[in-house]
């Protein structure tokens, strides 16, 4: 009887070992410094490696279907794409205002892959390796003040409708400020991020907008494309159409070329 219970306490001091060991390996992996990479010094060698990077974000793009986003980002010695493949309701439900906007500096922590064709990707697996280090406030542009050097760039523009044009999926919007017209590309994707009265906006000339928006180039003419349009403070209206001066030009119905996506 007395071996039985030795031998019971025995087993039940290397059970309890075990455990504790497990948790002592679980601890030491999770306290264990992840290491900051520059994205320029990543290469084959780093394939499915964890690392962590830090940079400022370029450009996001929102696959509603998916449930996916990509976030480009800069850490001035390279690009990488940081990948949420159906992730992005989780992600934004988790970080909530914290989730990333252009301009931003943020961090992340994943798996890399490295591929000679579709260049640099990490693959995040949680909110908690998303991180936003500093929200950075963009700069107030003028219409006339852009140029090809701003190819790329994003701040936030204050300009009238003028003009509405319809192609297959959107409208390009006539824009004017005191310093100069350009093109606004809205595609039906993005109008259905705004509420029914900014959508309302799009349907007749007149209004005062403001707008988040990035310089892009369609068939070698500028234009702007805004960007991430289901923040409210991304898209405002400042003025409500009925307020154009004379001469403004009336919408238009004709048909123009589909910039893409």
């Amino acid at each position: 009887m007395e071996n039985r219970i030795q031998l019971k306490t025995v087993k039940l001091i290397a059970v309890l070992g075990a455990v504790i060991g497990l948790v002592l390996l679980w601890t030491g992996v999770r306290l264990r410094e992840i290491p900051t990479v520059q994205v320029g010094a990543i290469d084959l060698q780093y394939n499915m490696a964890l690392a962590r990077v830090e940079g400022t974000v370029l450009e996001i793009s929102i696959d509603d279907i998916k449930d996916s986003f990509r976030i480009t980002m800069d850490d001035g010695t390279g690009r990488i794409s940081l990948s949420g493949y159906g992730k992005y309701t989780r992600f934004r439900d988790a970080m909530g205002e914290s989730f990333p906007r252009i301009g931003d500096t943020v961090a992340a922590v994943g798996n890399l892959s490295v591929s000679e064709s579709w260049g640099t990707t990490m693959f995040l697996a949680s909110p908690r390796r998303l991180e936003l280090v500093e929200r950075k406030k963009l700069e107030a542009l003028t219409l006339g003040g852009i140029g090809r050097k701003d190819i790329g760039r994003s701040g936030t523009f204050t300009a009238r409708i003028t003009d509405i044009r319809t192609f297959n999926s959107g409208r390009a919007l006539t824009v004017e400020d005191d310093s100069g017209t350009t093109e606004l590309t809205v595609f039906d994707s993005e109008r259905e991020m705004l509420s029914p009265d900014k959508t309302a906006v799009l349907e007749s000339p007149g209004a005062v907008i403001r707008f988040m928006g990035r310089v892009d180039a369609y068939r070698n003419k500028l234009q702007l494309r805004l960007v991430q349009p289901e923040i409210p403070e991304n898209f405002e209206v400042v003025e409500p159409a009925g307020a154009s001066p004379p001469g403004a030009a009336p919408a238009g119905n004709a048909p123009v070329d589909a910039p893409p996506e």
